[in-house]
């Protein structure tokens, strides 16, 4: 399987199917592609499809996501096959890693429990930002991160920084680079979790 970072908007609201124990989320991901052609960019007639399926704790995130919102899309592709009247059948799936929704949406994202319930304003977790490669929390764990200082905390704040930047200016190579930036630190910071 080929490692895939797509961006586009859903073509209808996400379904939900039962594999199983296991609920699966299904939408399609309408991406804008196009080529570089002495040096001018050249988008194509169609936008391209592409099918999306997410498990587990992602596929419910990802069943709130509605027709028309702009999502960018870490997975890996692979290909599902059948027989149709007597006619074998392909279709390229990409079974989704991560899925971010772009903040210029209005509809798509998460809320914080102070929007959820105003009065709950003083429960909310308070978030320390530190200079880059220094911790918020000096007595917090290292990282083991090497070469980026003992607390990637900080770079992964800057990584989900330049990724809202990306998506608001809506450069495509530049918000795949940022969603592989927060993508690597967010495995880094898990890896340094793990006993």
């Amino acid at each position: 399987m080929s490692t895939r970072t797509i961006t586009g908007r859903l073509a209808a609201d996400p379904v939900v199917q039962k594999a199983g124990r296991t609920d699966i989320t299904k939408f399609t991901v309408m991406e804008n592609t196009g080529r570089y052609r002495a040096g001018e960019w050249v988008p194509d007639d169609a936008a391209t499809p592409h099918h999306i399926e997410a498990k587990f704790e992602l596929g419910a995130a990802a069943a709130a996501l509605h027709k028309g919102d702009l999502v960018i899309v870490v997975g890996y592709e692979r290909t599902n096959t059948w027989t149709k009247d007597g006619a074998a059948q392909y279709k390229r799936v990409i079974e989704a890693d991560q899925i971010g929704t772009s903040i210029t949406n209005g509809r798509a994202g998460t809320r914080s429990a102070a929007q959820e319930a105003p009065d709950a304003a003083s429960d909310a977790v308070e978030w320390e930002v530190a200079p880059v490669g220094q911790a918020a929390n000096p007595d917090a764990p290292s990282s083991g991160f090497v070469g980026y200082g003992d607390d990637i905390a900080a770079l992964l704040e800057e990584a989900r920084l330049d990724l809202a930047e990306a998506l608001a200016g809506g450069d495509e190579l530049a918000i795949k680079k940022a969603m592989r930036a927060v993508v690597d630190l967010e495995k880094a910071e898990e890896n340094r979790m793990l006993p």
